[in-house]
């Protein structure tokens, strides 16, 4: 039986400037999938350092990640604590919260990826999300979130004060509370911008409740925040002279459920309108009037 014999073809791309035949014949043949960083110092080069803000260094790309998410990119097992990152800080890295109770976080910058899991009495801002945010396990909790879309499960008696440019997913959570964005901090649009989020489109309220047809679970599933008990939540930082900046109109653009026109019972879908000269407005009718017919 003939066997393949391992080549050089095997290791990582040759560096520029090396010369993996001399290193053959004074090492032997690299092995089977070595890392690159391993194929680095087979060649007698010296590998790459990656370094932590904090000064940390590492050899390899998978343990400088790990430390990084770890200390920089999550809150874990946290009480009575405030925990801030401020804009420059996550740079569109995904970012996890897990296991805090009775805790004030403010992620204020553009992120990618994030999951909130088993919250308790805790105040959290999430800013500028490019992708999902995933609310899992939490309870009595106030959230100020703006992402693609947000998924929740298993949650109760929370308010949500969201921007989502898509539907809201909700699932096994009851007595949820969704009110507009309420959220501002320096630089806040230009994150919006980052993360591919169009502030004239909120759903907010278009909530997907993939429970509803569930008799056994505690009603109501979820309700809209009163006007009247809408807060805002303005951060601004004692060395900046940037004032807080909230993006998102009070009024959102996103589609609506309303009534048919002429009083019609089946229920359409329109686009909100506007007073005719706000700023953003889609066309010069009353306000609460689609272009479709009246809002249900």
């Amino acid at each position: 039986m003939a066997y393949a014999k391992s080549t050089a073809l095997d290791a990582p791309e040759e560096p520029a400037g090396v010369n993996t035949g001399e290193a053959i014949a004074a090492k032997g043949v690299p092995k089977v999938g070595m890392q690159p960083e391993d194929y680095q110092t087979w060649l007698g080069k010296k590998p790459k350092t990656y370094i932590a803000p904090d000064g940390t260094e590492f050899e390899t790309e998978a343990k400088y990640k790990r430390y990084m998410f770890a200390n920089y990119y999550s809150f874990c097992d946290r009480k009575g604590e405030t925990l801030l990152r401020r804009p420059g800080s996550i740079r569109g890295n995904s970012f996890d919260l897990s296991n805090l109770e009775g805790c004030e976080v403010q992620l204020l910058d553009n992120i990618g990826q994030v999951l909130i899991d088993g919250l308790t009495d805790c105040k959290v801002y999430v800013g500028a999300c490019a992708s999902d945010v995933f609310v899992r396990n939490c309870k009595n909790c106030v959230f100020t979130v703006a992402c693609k879309q947000l998924r929740t499960r298993d949650c109760s008696y929370c308010k949500v004060y969201l921007y989502s440019m898509t539907r809201p997913a909700l699932e096994t959570s009851h007595n949820m509370e969704f009110g507009r964005f309420n959220g501002a901090y320096p630089r806040q649009a230009s994150h919006f911008r980052k993360a591919g989020l169009c502030p004239e489109n909120n759903q907010w309220d278009q909530v997907h409740d993939f429970s509803n047809s569930d008799k056994e679970m505690p009603r109501p599933h979820w309700s809209k925040i009163a006007d009247n008990k809408w807060e805002e939540w303005s951060i601004g930082f004692e060395d900046s002279k940037m004032k807080p900046e909230n993006p998102v109109p009070q009024r959102s653009n996103a589609l609506w459920f309303m009534e048919g026109p002429r009083g019609g019972s089946n229920p359409i879908m329109g686009i909100g309108q506007k007073k005719a000269g706000a700023k953003g407005g889609l066309g010069k009718k009353k306000a609460g009037v689609s272009i479709f017919g009246k809002f249900k």
